[in-house]
């Protein structure tokens, strides 16, 4: 370790390899240590792009991936998911980012003792992973300036090979793939679908861990999560809960923050999970069942009330038979809804 005075950058952290540093920083220092807006580095052409920002440039284009208007989008979804963390409307957190310098950095320690990692003034820096959410938060701070003090962890590669760099976003992308919302909502406790769904719970006496997190009914489960969600979307969803599935609509409507599902849908739920507890054969029928009813409910019948098992029974008759493919999803939807009235 060096404690000499400083000759160069510094970033508060701490180094846990040869290669690799941790620490804490804010959008603000990050930004006065070099690290550029990577929307904007992206899109600079070559005759916009400066003599000094071109080395950077040309770095970022060689490690990094292209922006498209999905990656666009979803910063300015991580900038108003974090403007909600920080307004504590809900709970949450954000990982770590991922930057790299080509330059080695080293340790020093300050005056007071905290520790430093330091570069020196010409280096490069870019990040490997966590664009959209650095990105989100540059957003962020055109409306909220203070947002931009906030700390942040980050996880910093320095010293290492362009190609270790593109290897490193490459696997942290390859086997950290996006998990579903039909999966992930038990997780989720402050989205719209699960906030109607926990107060389903509760006006039925009954705990989360009575729904299956997996699946549907079983010794230890009532029902499960997804075929609730499925019941809630369709509720809300209505005529387009009777013409699809509804799972490409879980992210819009258990996003962090949206509003539960009102109109009557929690105590039907609730009405249904102890109708589950009676009658077992309900919560073990099929997710895209529970989506019909529920929009048939929106529309005024009582769910307790359905034909449950002749609606799983249509579901059945509609789907893949010895090899022959089911209906067509409208088609199916449709004989379950019959069905169930």
């Amino acid at each position: 370790m060096n404690a000499s005075a400083a000759r160069g950058k510094s970033l508060r952290a701490l180094q846990t390899s040869a290669h690799r540093f941790v620490g804490v920083a804010t959008t603000n220092e990050l930004q006065h240590f070099g690290l550029q807006s990577p929307l904007s580095l992206d899109r600079q052409t070559v005759k916009q792009t400066s003599d000094d920002d071109k080395p950077l440039k040309n770095l970022r284009d060689l490690v990094q991936r292209s922006w498209d208007k999905t990656r666009i989008t979803r910063a300015e979804a991580y900038a108003n998911y974090m403007g909600k963390l920080r307004r504590g409307t809900i709970y949450g957190g954000t990982p770590p980012l991922t930057l790299y310098s080509p330059e080695q950095a080293e340790m020093i320690i300050g005056a007071d003792g905290t520790p430093y990692m330091q570069l020196p003034f010409s280096a490069l820096v870019m990040l490997i992973d966590a664009e959209t959410q650095f990105q989100g938060r540059i957003n962020l701070r055109g409306s909220d300036p203070e947002s931009a003090e906030d700390t942040i962890d980050f996880v910093f590669y320095t010293g290492i090979s362009e190609e270790h760099a593109m290897q490193i976003l490459h696997d942290t992308n390859r086997l950290a793939r996006p998990i579903s919302e039909a999966v992930l909502g038990p997780k989720n406790h402050t989205g719209g679908l699960s906030q109607t769904i926990h107060e389903a719970l509760l006006i039925s006496g009954k705990a989360l861990s009575d729904l299956n997190p997996k699946g549907g009914a079983t010794r230890k489960h009532i029902a499960g999560f997804q075929q609730s969600m499925s019941f809630a979307a369709g509720f809300e969803l209505e005529d387009i809960a009777l013409e699809r599935s509804v799972k490409g609509f879980f992210p819009i409507l258990n996003e962090p923050g949206s509003p539960v599902i009102n109109g009557g849908c929690p105590t039907q739920l609730a009405d249904l999970y102890k109708l589950c507890i009676k009658d077992e054969a309900v919560g073990r029928t099929n997710s895209l069942v529970w989506q019909v009813a529920g929009a048939i409910a929106a529309k005024g019948a009582t769910a307790v009330q359905l034909k449950w098992q002749d609606g799983q029974d249509a579901y059945k008759a509609t789907g893949r038979q010895n090899g022959q493919p089911g209906k067509p999803p409208r088609e199916r939807i449709d004989a379950i809804r019959q069905a169930l009235v």
